[in-house]
């Protein structure tokens, strides 16, 4: 299981503009081959979330 978390990313006109994020467990990294800097795609289809390796 994993939460969203949003986290500022900067300030941008006295407005806080913010990024999601979504952590991903080592062993599933590991499991798929994925390292940092993996670069991944994102589909949405009956509202789930599908990440790919490009």
């Amino acid at each position: 299981m994993a939460k969203i978390q949003r986290v500022k990313a900067y300030t941008y006109k006295d407005r806080n503009v913010y990024k999601f994020r979504i952590n991903i467990p080592a062993d599933v990294l590991k499991d798929l081959g994925w390292k940092e800097g993996t670069e991944v795609e994102f589909k949405t289809k009956n509202k789930k979330l599908e990440i790919s390796k490009m």
